[in-house]
């Protein structure tokens, strides 16, 4: 028919479009999770398609979601599918099912889905086009949602040049009446717009009027050109083809193309059209049958109001408020050449500070306008720390008058160096009254956490601050009233800018459209959009989470950075980021484009729930991602610290930050001198301070060491917390670069006590904070022994890789024992989360996480003194631990990028990336990586390097970084790929977990296929591996403990289901894999508890031991306000613990208030703890009498041999 024939010329021209460098532009999808809603994005690269399906817990569980999904979503391959729960993570009510496809999907049909899922609608993006799927649109693919068969709308087109491209198209038409063919012969396209391709096609014949009775209905009141416009319709003969069309005045269905069309498949029903590519004046609606042109109806004409139907005159002033009241009094001025805007609309003040602006009323719900503050002023703040720089127009005729700016001269505000805080995904909720209870205290014990940062002048947010989309309507403004009631409690005492997340958006019962779902947030807490300047510099806002709002803010942006961002460094708040696969996808591209004409400098998001900072999408910019509530990198929920004294003055850095960690409050250790620890009289004895708490800054530390009879031998006063240093030995800068200033953790003061004679003494350590408040006053007794009887330590076994050895069984041949004391500490300056100390050739080689700068490093210390070998700073976030393979090091990061380093030197022996889109003035980075690098020597003499991005696993040629053919899917989870690959000696089959541990998969090595894959259960906190025992395979995830038969493709043999939650921890902390020796396995859990398991017992998934951990004084959630009585009435068994490791007497583990405990092998008995501090969280080591432990503030502890 004539529709399917324009249909194919058009697919015909979008070829040509994208031959000729035309380039079409979508948006993401948003999170609006409902019993009757869905969400699905999916992703296509390497040719092979991955995604993420989110549906309401009630439609179907954890254990049945696998299956199901797999049968509802096949395409023209098979897809593996795996469900997770997603209450503990950052879907609360939600199930997340990971899709694999064993193929490239071009289109994917979710009508099973919708009927057999009970759902209204799928919100879907499909590489990176969003669409609204529902039962009358329910075909996907990258142009959009569409009815089956139908022809696939298209972005609208600029003329464009071809130049001569001829195409050559045979086109067959299929009608129920007869089959036709139109040929159309040569194409040739000059300078033209697609409606004029189609002058040489036959039409139909014009409509005709069917013999059945219906009625079409307008039910849009005053509907405006640009905004959906809604029918009902009702017809005796109902089918799955008919249909609804717009035309204009003169057109005549089958002559004409339909400018809209919609699917009306019902007896009786309504449809929505959107009327975007629709102008003012008149238009025909028609009812159609049977895809053909027989009207089922009487055709409707109705108009579209043009868009200055409803536009009102608001007048006002802006002035400078020298008493800070909000009122404007005799003698204070107005303020010329300010900014005015609605979002859209834009004034400038005149010379008495007076604007006028006309504003559309039809743009949103709750109509507001906004001051734009110059540099050095702040608008006056609310007494909820706010600043008042929007107003709410009133109702009424205009012109209204009187909505007027107060703006306060601030000194903060024009100081290039002022300190900032950010935050993001607080999500301060109210769905349930529980959520209500717990929400408040622990949002105000927040706010007052980052009140306590000595000199902070402001803070802005990344977005997600409420749970405003998951929460029934009737609730949402609960959720706002607990937003604003948690910073008047917690007093932060300076502005609150926010930004709006996914989270954030939703409206009332009678809300409808893109301006609907932003109606509670302008109500409470401003527009979506907006800028101001301050210190020197242009800051915009901008909302990235539905993608109907884009292109209303891109002309916004242009006229806004016109007007203010020429010659300024430029900041950017986002929610979602430009980079990760959680970010906004192709639709922001035009939006980057835009920014990228300008001196960009940071791009600050939230929403992927990790702590990650990397080199932007400009130059000289980075890409910033706040943790939020769900941290999945083994850390709390964090806030930052902005700098920006690297991009001041000289201009030659970045702009950095402090990662600060809420939930810790006043701790302080002294690590060395430990109580009862036994130190060389020669050697000294190493100092290592420790303090941290989540609002106030320790400033300096002061020593006493006393003789036993009481007399001060030794003491040093105001050392300082964060020293600069300077590296001892190589450093390899990152390419173009100056290297940073090296400096220790702002938690880290130490040095060496030297001095001492043989005896007994005890050491005092008090450290005051940047205002001069005390922390709890420290004690130790330690000795000092003539060198000669203190032992010597001697390094043994290689641990070259994550778990040790190629069997990944964290079990050391070397056995130190339990009674260890510090040798040496080491600090990067950066963090440590879910990395790990190879022990290589006399080196220990670590791989330090930048949470606050894009300085991530590689660096290799002397294994037995401590003293630096080389650091290399890298691109991305460094997450993984190293592998060191025939004299090389081996790592990926956060944006996909693989390295492998000289272990030598640190130099960069080759490198390589996966997904970056490189454009003419930006980049942007999709890969997404992190996890080990495991190399396999193989048959022939060459070895091949493994590793997880996020589409799948992949190889590479060791020896030059090459892609290797093969590769397959495997599912992505939340990003986190932190296995490491395993095999058994000489072996070419390897296994290892796939993203978030959802999966153990078997892998040909020779081939990079894969063999097997059977589920696990892991979810968002899962980040382990897999280890071999004598006989079998063991895998630790957040569903438990299981046992694999490997010789069946890792059949699952039995499973405990202990050890899967934490009581009352932010976070969640994560999962960690197991250690092996002989049959037995060893289990650190989140519940705070270490098991044992005889995976050759006659009940394996019984425990042979079980010891709780307990917690630190001062560290239980009972002993934290904020906690005790609200979101927690009674302790666990103990600090989540994580990473076991084995030797012949003793197993370790780690733990997250601070200790690696040491456990009597056979019966599970603490022998001993060794408090370090900051949070064990990555995996230990264990080389001859030393075992190495690292902690989540960049610190390494080489802990020996008494």
């Amino acid at each position: 028919m004539y529709r399917q024939l324009v249909h194919i010329v058009r697919t015909a021209m979008l070829l040509a479009a994208v031959m000729a460098g035309v380039v079409v532009c979508a948006g993401p999808a948003s999170a609006h999770l409902t019993r009757e809603h869905g969400e699905l994005v999916v992703t296509t690269s390497g040719g092979v398609t991955g995604g993420r399906l989110i549906v309401h817990r009630d439609v179907v569980t954890a254990e049945r979601a696998g299956a199901w999904a797999s049968d509802l979503l096949a395409g023209p391959c098979p897809v593996s599918a795996h469900g997770v729960a997603g209450d503990d993570g950052g879907v609360p009510d939600g199930m997340v099912v990971e899709l694999a496809w064993a193929c490239a999907v071009d289109s994917l049909d979710l009508s099973a889905l919708l009927r057999e899922a009970g759902l209204t609608e799928v919100i879907a993006e499909f590489d990176g086009t969003a669409a609204d799927v529902t039962a009358v649109l329910p075909v996907l693919d990258v142009t959009g949602a569409h009815a089956p068969g139908a022809s696939r709308p298209t972005a609208p087109w600029a003329p464009f040049a071809l130049g001569g491209l001829g195409l050559l198209a045979v086109l067959v038409l299929v009608t129920r009446r007869r089959t036709r063919v139109a040929v159309v012969s040569v194409l040739t396209v000059a300078v033209l717009a697609p409606q004029a391709a189609l002058a040489d096609v036959t039409p139909e014949p014009g409509a005709r009027t069917a013999a059945a009775t219906g009625t079409l209905t307008l039910t849009t009141p005053n509907p405006r050109a640009g905004q959906p416009v809604s029918f009902s319709y009702q017809t005796d003969r109902p089918g799955t083809l008919n249909w609804v069309g717009l035309y204009g005045p003169g057109e005549k269905p089958g002559v004409a193309q339909s400018r809209v069309w919609v699917r009306a498949p019902q007896a009786s029903g309504t449809v929505s059209l959107n009327t975007t590519a629709l102008g003012e004046g008149t238009w025909i609606a028609y009812f159609m049958l049977n895809d053909g042109y027989e009207m089922l109806s009487a055709p409707l004409t109705f108009t579209l109001s043009g868009t200055g139907a409803d536009v009102v005159t608001v007048q006002g002033t802006v002035f400078d408020d020298t008493d800070g009241d909000g009122v404007r009094e005799q003698g204070e001025k107005g303020l010329e050449g300010v900014s005015v805007t609605d979002g859209a609309a834009w004034a400038t003040t005149g010379a008495d500070g007076a604007y006028t602006l006309r504003t559309d009323r039809a743009r949103r719900e709750t109509d507001l306008v906004n001051v734009v503050s110059p540099n050095g002023y702040t608008p006056v703040l609310r007494d909820d720390y706010i600043p008042a720089f929007f107003r709410e127009v009133p109702q009424g005729q205009g012109p209204l008058t009187g909505l007027d700016f107060a703006l306060v001269r601030s000194a903060a505000a024009a100081d290039p160096k002022e300190k900032w805080l950010m935050i993001s995904d607080v999500e301060v909720g109210n769905r349930t009254d529980a959520e209500y209870r717990s929400s408040l205290p622990r949002w105000k014990g927040q706010v007052e956490a980052m009140a306590e940062v000595d000199g902070a002048t402001l803070t802005i947010s990344t977005g997600d601050l409420t749970v405003t989309d998951y929460a029934d309507v009737a609730r949402r403004q609960g959720g706002y009233d607990l937003l604003r009631e948690g910073l008047r409690q917690g007093r932060l005492g300076h502005p609150f800018y926010p930004v709006i997340g996914n989270h954030d958006l939703g409206g009332t019962p009678t809300s409808t459209g893109y301006a609907g779902t932003l109606e509670y947030w302008r109500r409470n807490v401003g527009p979506e959009w907006y800028s101001f300047d301050r210190d020197g510099r242009h800051v915009v806002v901008l909302e990235d989470n539905d993608s109907r709002g884009l292109n209303a803010q891109l002309e916004w942006l242009r006229e806004d950075l016109r007007r203010h961002a020429v010659g300024k460094q430029v900041l950017v708040f986002a929610h979602r980021s430009l980079f990760t696969r959680w970010g906004p996808g192709a639709g922001m591209q035009p939006t980057v484009d835009e920014l990228a004409k300008y001196d960009v400098r940071m791009f600050a998001a939230g929403h992927n729930q990790q702590a990650e900072y990397r080199r932007g999408a400009f130059a000289r910019s980075v890409e910033v991602n706040n943790m939020g509530m769900y941290g999945i990198d083994a850390a709390r929920p964090d806030y930052k610290i902005l700098d920006f004294t690297g991009i001041t003055g000289e201009d030659k850095g970045h702009v950095v930050s402090t990662h600060r960690q809420f939930g810790v409050n006043d701790d302080v250790a002294l690590v060395s001198p430990a109580p009862g620890s036994v130190h060389g009289a020669e050697a000294g004895v190493p100092l290592e301070i420790y303090a941290e708490d989540d609002g106030r800054t320790p400033a300096r530390a002061t020593l006493t060491v006393r003789f036993k009879n009481g007399r001060i031998v030794w003491q040093r006063e105001a050392m300082p917390f964060g020293a600069r240093r300077n590296p001892e030995g190589i450093v390899n800068c990152y390419k173009g670069e100056t290297c940073p200033q090296a400096h220790v953790s702002w938690t880290r003061a130490g040095g060496r006590i030297t001095g001492l004679h043989p005896g007994a003494y005890t050491a005092e350590l008090v450290v005051a904070d940047t205002r001069g408040r005390a922390f709890p006053t420290v004690r130790a007794a330690f000795q000092v022994l003539a060198d000669a009887r203190v032992s010597k330590p001697r390094l043994g076994q290689e641990w070259t890789r994550q778990g040790g050895d190629e069997q990944g069984r964290s079990a050391a041949a070397d056995d130190p024992g339990s009674t260890l004391d510090l040798r040496w500490a080491a600090n990067t300056g950066e963090q440590f989360h879910l990395n790990g100390a190879a022990v290589s050739d006399g080196r220990v080689i670590v791989a330090s996480q930048a949470f606050d700068s894009p300085y991530s490093m590689m660096l290799a210390y002397d294994a037995l003194t401590g003293k630096e070998i080389w650091r290399t700073y890298l691109d991305g976030d460094a997450e993984s631990h190293p592998t060191v393979h025939g004299g090389r090091v081996y790592l990926t990061t956060g944006v996909g990028r693989v390295y492998a380093l000289d272990a030598a030197t640190g130099k960069v022996a080759w490198e390589s990336i996966d997904a970056e889109q490189v454009n003419p003035t930006n980049v942007r980075r999709y890969g997404r990586a992190g996890g080990p690098v495991s190399v396999f020597d193989l048959p022939g003499g060459r070895a091949v390097a493994v590793y997880h991005e996020w589409e799948g696993v992949r190889c590479r040629d060791a020896a030059t970084g090459e892609r290797l053919p093969g590769g397959f899917s495997a599912p992505a989870g939340w990003g986190e790929f932190h296995s490491t690959a395993i095999r058994r000696p000489g072996s070419t089959t390897a296994w290892l977990h796939s993203g978030s541990s959802q999966s153990l998969i078997s892998m040909d090595l020779t081939t990079c296929r894969q063999v097997s894959t059977v589920d696990t259960g892991g979810d968002l906190y899962s980040q382990s591996s897999p280890a071999f025992t004598d006989k079998g395979l063991v895998t630790s995830t957040w569903t438990g403990t299981r046992g694999h038969d490997v010789s069946a493709g890792g059949k699952v043999l039995w499973h405990a289901k202990l050890g899967t939650s934490a009581t009352c921890e932010y976070g969640p902390p994560p999962v960690t894999g197991p250690a092996t020796w002989d049959s037995m396995a060893y289990v650190a859990g989140q519940d705070g508890v270490v098991r044992a398991f005889d995976t050759a017992g006659p009940d394996p998934a019984k425990p042979v031991w079980e010891t709780p951990l307990g917690y630190l004084p001062g560290e239980s959630p009972m002993e934290d306000r904020w906690r005790a009585g609200t979101m927690c009435t009674a302790n666990g068994l103990g600090s989540p613990a994580m990473h076991a490791l084995v030797t012949r007497s003793t197993v370790y583990a780690g733990t997250w208030d601070g200790r690696v405990v040491a456990m009597e092998r056979a019966s599970g008995r603490v022998l001993a703890q060794h408090d370090l501090g900051g949070g064990v969280a990555s995996s230990l080591s264990i080389s001859g009498d030393v075992l190495y432990a690292l902690t989540d503030d960049g610190s390494i502890h080489a802990l020996a041999t008494r």
